[in-house]
C-alpha cells in the first residue's frame, strides 16, 4: 500500500515539475515556479531515492530519525502533505505569473538596477571592513588557515571564537548578500573579481552551504540574463553549470576529508541529512503524532525567529533556533539535551509543523511562502524583491540560520521603511 502511494505521489509531482520546467524554459514563469522546483528536489525526489537507501547507519546513530522514517502513519501523512503542497504551489505559481509576468527578467534588465553602483561601493567597504576586523581580532594568524573553526579544535568560550561569531561571521554573511546583488547588477561579462570574492569568503568561512549558494545564485542570475535564442550563450551556460556542479561536489568531498565530517556515514545517510529535507519533515510529523516533546510550547522557535536580535543577556529565557531542538530530539528524543557541536539541517516546513501542529503547520507554512513571495513580487523596490525571494528560497532548504536570518531582517526593515515612506508621501 505504501509503495503504491509513494509512487503515485512521485508520478503526480514529477508531472507538475516537468510542466514547471517547461514554463521556465519558455519564459512563462514567476518566482514561485522556481520555488516549486526546489520543493520537488528537496521533498519529493527523496521519496524515490529512499527505495535505494539503507537505514542501518540512521538507526545506529539517529534512533528517532529512524523511527520517523519507518513509521507507516508518518509516511502516509507526509505523502498527503507534500502532494497538496506542490499542487497548491504550482497553481499559485501560474496565478502569480499572470499578475507579475517575468518579473525576475524585468528586474535584472532594468536600467535603474544596472546603474546602482552603490552596491559595489558597499561591497568594497564591507571587504575592507572584513580585513580590518581580521587584523583587529585576538589572533589574526588563524585566518591564514583554511576555515579555521571547521578544521581545528577550539573552545566556544575563547575570545577568538566569540570574536569570530560576533564580528567576522556577520560580516561574511552581509558580504554574501552584496556579492549576489553586485553580480545581478553587473554589465560586464568578466567574473574574475567575483570568483576571488567567493574564494575569500569560502577560505574564511568554509561552510559548504555558503559556497553552494554563491555559485548557484550566480548561475541563476546568468540563466535569466542569458539570451535563450543564442546557441553560444546557452552552450556557455550549460558548460558553466557543469563546471559549478563539479566544483560544489569536489568541495563537499575535500571538505569531508579535511574535517572528517560524516566520515562514519554511507552515501544514503549523507544524502538524507545534507541533500534531502524529507527526514526533517517526517521527524516533525512523528513528534506531533507521538509525544509532542521536541518543543516546550507551540511557536517556541518561531518566537526566536521574530526576536532573534534581542541579546540573551537581556532575555534569559529566550528560545533557541529550531535546528537546536531538532538535533537534540533526533539524538535523545527530547529538547532537554542541547547538542552544541553538531546541528542538523532543517527547513521551513518542518519548523512550522513542530511549532503549530501537522495541519496548521503545513497550512501556515504555505500561506507564509505565498504571502512573502506576493509582497516581494508586488514591490517596486529591487532589494525587497530579491531579498524576499532569496529568503523564502533558502528557508525552504535550510533553517533560520545566519544567512536566512540576515536576509529576512533586510527584507522586513525595507518593507517597514517602504510602508512609512508611502504614508509620509501621502
Amino acid at each position: 500500500m505504501q509503495i503504491i502511494l509513494d509512487f503515485l505521489v512521485i508520478i503526480l509531482s514529477s508531472i507538475i515539475a516537468l510542466n514547471t520546467i517547461i514554463k521556465i524554459i519558455k519564459g512563462n514563469y514567476s518566482a514561485l515556479h522556481f520555488i516549486t522546483i526546489i520543493f520537488y528536489i528537496f521533498q519529493i525526489i527523496p521519496i524515490f531515492v529512499s527505495y535505494f537507501g539503507d537505514l542501518t547507519y540512521i538507526k545506529r546513530y539517529y534512533p528517532y530519525m529512524y523511527l520517523a522514517m519507518t513509521d507507516s502513519k508518518v509516511n502516509i501523512v507526509y505523502d498527503i502533505i507534500v502532494t497538496l503542497f506542490i499542487v497548491v504551489l504550482y497553481i499559485s505559481a501560474n496565478k502569480f505569473f499572470k499578475s507579475s509576468k517575468n518579473k525576475i527578467q524585468e528586474v535584472l534588465n532594468a536600467n535603474i538596477f544596472k546603474k546602482l553602483k552603490k552596491f559595489k561601493i558597499i561591497l568594497i567597504i564591507l571587504f575592507i571592513s572584513l580585513f580590518i576586523a581580521i587584523m583587529l581580532s585576538p589572533d589574526p594568524k588563524i585566518y591564514l588557515k583554511f576555515s579555521y573553526f571547521y578544521t581545528h579544535n577550539y573552545n566556544v568560550n575563547d575570545d577568538i571564537y566569540i570574536y569570530y561569531k560576533s564580528v567576522i561571521s556577520p560580516l561574511v554573511n552581509f558580504i554574501f548578500f552584496f556579492i549576489i546583488l553586485c553580480y545581478a547588477a553587473k554589465t560586464k561579462k568578466s567574473n574574475l573579481l567575483f570568483y576571488l570574492d567567493v574564494f575569500i569568503l569560502t577560505w574564511i568561512n568554509g561552510k559548504r552551504t555558503l559556497l553552494t549558494f554563491l555559485l548557484v545564485g550566480m548561475l541563476v542570475i546568468d540563466f535569466f540574463k542569458c539570451d535563450k535564442s543564442s546557441k553560444k550563450e546557452v552552450k556557455n551556460l550549460i558548460t558553466k553549470s557543469i563546471t559549478y556542479g563539479i566544483i560544489i561536489i569536489s568541495y563537499f568531498v575535500v571538505y569531508n576529508k579535511i574535517t572528517q565530517k560524516a566520515s562514519f556515514a554511507d552515501w544514503y545517510l549523507q544524502y538524507t541529512t545534507y541533500f534531502s529535507r524529507m527526514c526533517n519533515v517526517k521527524v516533525a510529523i512523528y513528534d506531533m503524532l507521538k509525544d509532542k516533546i521536541m518543543l516546550k510550547y507551540y511557536g517556541e522557535s518561531i518566537l526566536y525567529n521574530i526576536f532573534f536580535f534581542i541579546p540573551r543577556s537581556i532575555w534569559e529565557s529566550k528560545p533557541y533556533p529550531y535546528y537546536r531542538y531538532f538535533t537534540s530530539y533526533v539524538f535523545n528524543g527530547s529538547y532537554n539535551s542541547m547538542i552544541g557541536s553538531s546541528n542538523f539541517q532543517v527547513n521551513l516546513l518542518s519548523e512550522f509543523i513542530s511549532n503549530f501542529g501537522i495541519v496548521a503547520g503545513a497550512l501556515f507554512s504555505l500561506i507564509f511562502i505565498l504571502k512573502v513571495v506576493k509582497i516581494s513580487e508586488n514591490s517596486t523596490n529591487k532589494i525587497i524583491y530579491f531579498s524576499g525571494i532569496g529568503f523564502i528560497t533558502i528557508y525552504m532548504m535550510y533553517g533560520f540560520e545566519n544567512i536566512v536570518r540576515y536576509i529576512f531582517f533586510i527584507w522586513v526593515v525595507l518593507n517597514i521603511c517602504n510602508f512609512f515612506f508611502k504614508r509620509l508621501k501621502k
